[in-house]
């Protein structure tokens, strides 16, 4: 099954309702599907105290490094070529029967679990 039919979206949209997602949308269904914000979590490349203060400066994480988050994604992108290595969260991603999924939708999904995780620590 692919990511996207594992959270029930089909070209940004979803596949029910026809109804768009937004990114924090579509990457918390699949947050869910994974069994959590704790399950996934487990597999966010740096720490709680680091993610505290870089999203003070950057909501999207872009101020961390790429290579970092596509590792704990499954792959190593050299300049010009990304390569599956496994690893990381594909493992999870094994366990809920998902067996298509792109560097991206990795990296996306950990940003925001990240984001996620980060204010679920502010509100507590």
């Amino acid at each position: 099954m692919t990511f996207d039919e594992a959270i029930g979206v089909k070209q940004g949209r979803d596949i029910k309702t026809g109804e768009e997602l937004s990114y924090s949308e579509k990457y918390g269904r699949a947050i869910e599907v994974l069994g959590g914000l704790d399950a996934v979590a487990r597999y966010i490349p740096f720490s709680l105290e680091i993610l505290r203060e870089k999203i003070k400066d950057d909501a999207w994480l872009n101020n961390t490094s790429i290579k970092e988050w596509n590792s704990a994604s499954g792959f190593i992108c050299p300049p010009g070529d990304c390569k599956f290595v496994g690893g990381g969260i594909v493992p999870l991603y094994t366990k809920h029967g998902i067996t298509s999924f792109s560097n991206a939708d990795g990296v996306c999904l950990l940003k925001e679990a990240a984001r996620r995780l980060v204010e679920r620590e502010k509100s507590k």
